[in-house]
Parts: C-alpha cells; sequence; structure tokens
C-alpha cells in the first residue's frame, strides 16, 4: 500500500498532468480560432484592471469578455482592458485551458494574455479595479496608498446585482461555464457605461474647444 506522500505526490502529478492536457486542448482551438481583439490607435480615456487571485481563470475571462464587447462597439482603445492577480505564483502563464477554451466557446480568445501581479503602479494607471470576490476585494485594499485608490476598487458583479464570482480553479467545464455567465452580465452593464461615460467626455471635449476663427481674404 502506498505511503500518504507518495499518494500526494501521485495526486499532484495527476492535476499537472490534466493541467497540461486542458491547455494543450485549448491551444489547439486556439489555432483554428479567432484572433485577439486589435485596439484602436488613439489614447485611453478610461483604463479597467481586472483582478483575481491568480489571473488565470476569472480575471483573463473578465478581460476577454469585456474587450470583445468594446470591440464590437469600436471602443476598444478608447478604454483599455487588463487583468492582474494578487498572488504572483502564476506570473506568465496563459491562462487556465478550461477559461480559454470556455472564450473560445463564446466567439472571442485570451490567447494572448499571459498571468501577472497586481502591483502598486496599477492604482495610478487604472481608473477602475474590479475584483472577483471579498478575499480579492481584501487583498487589494490592502495594497492601496490612500483613499483615492481605494474608492478605484469594486466587486465586479456589483454591475449585476451584486455577489461574488468564485473560484472555478477545481471545479468542472461547467463550473466555469457559470462564471463566464456571471462575469458576462457584469460586463454587458460595465461596457455600456464606460461608453456612455467615454462619449460624453470626448462631445465636452469638442464643446470646449474654442472655434478657429474666420480670417477674411479681403476680397
Amino acid at each position: 500500500m502506498p505511503s500518504p506522500s507518495a499518494t500526494l505526490i501521485t495526486r499532484a502529478r495527476l492535476r499537472g498532468l490534466a493541467r497540461r492536457l486542458r491547455s494543450a486542448h485549448a491551444s489547439f482551438l486556439e489555432l483554428i480560432g479567432p484572433s485577439p481583439p486589435q485596439p484602436t490607435t488613439e489614447e485611453p480615456h478610461r483604463r479597467i484592471l481586472f483582478v483575481c487571485h491568480g489571473n488565470i481563470c476569472r480575471s483573463p475571462m473578465a478581460e476577454g469578455v469585456l474587450r470583445a464587447k468594446l470591440a464590437e462597439a469600436r471602443a476598444f482603445g478608447a478604454i483599455a482592458v487588463e487583468s492582474a492577480g494578487t498572488s504572483a505564483a502564476s506570473a506568465g502563464r496563459r491562462a487556465d485551458g478550461r477559461a480559454r477554451a470556455t472564450i473560445l466557446r463564446h466567439g472571442s480568445t485570451i490567447r494572448d494574455v499571459r498571468s501577472r501581479a497586481l502591483v502598486e503602479d496599477d492604482f495610478d494607471i487604472f481608473d477602475l479595479i474590479l475584483v472577483m470576490d471579498q478575499n480579492v476585494h481584501a487583498d487589494v485594499l490592502r495594497l492601496t496608498r490612500s483613499s483615492e485608490d481605494a474608492h478605484k476598487v469594486r466587486l465586479l458583479l456589483d454591475y449585476a446585482g451584486g455577489g461574488e464570482i468564485p473560484d472555478p480553479i477545481h471545479g468542472t467545464a461547467d463550473d466555469f461555464e457559470r462564471v463566464y455567465k456571471a462575469i458576462e452580465l457584469a460586463c454587458r452593464a460595465l461596457a455600456t457605461e464606460l461608453e456612455a461615460a467615454v462619449t460624453a467626455q470626448l462631445e465636452a471635449a469638442v464643446s470646449e474647444t474654442p472655434a478657429t476663427p474666420h480670417i477674411s481674404s479681403g476680397e
């Protein structure tokens, strides 16, 4: 009979193998799937950051959902979107294969997204930092330096009636699909709000621009 330590090692190896197989399957699907949406070349008027624990499941999915919606409205670029994690343990990794496969099933891709950790400069760069659950919310608030930083931090599901988005990392493909639906519902409302805010900002800038004086030719 194998020792408890040997059993744990075997389980860890099996989990690692399963993760690699899911990633390989997602990579194959991405070869024949859509390309990542390309932002317009204009300077962003709003910058949005999604944050979860490891930046390999929920927050990259949210990044993918929102940028796809903004791209459809030709607002991706005017509104910049990224994601990060409170942990650096997975830094540099692609999103979980199930997250990538779920986004692909809904017509977009996050094949270009790589995990990174939330850093202090993010509070200077981003206008809105949207987190997935209360634990992440608390972790992010611990990194804030001021009330202005803290004011930028909100739960994503505040845009869909409130609640938390559970981490599906130890779940099934169905769990990832449920997470996608919750994210999509919130991002639908978020995209509408952001597009309206940017449009209002641009209209205000135009109205404040002084008119060019007419110079008569003298004829």
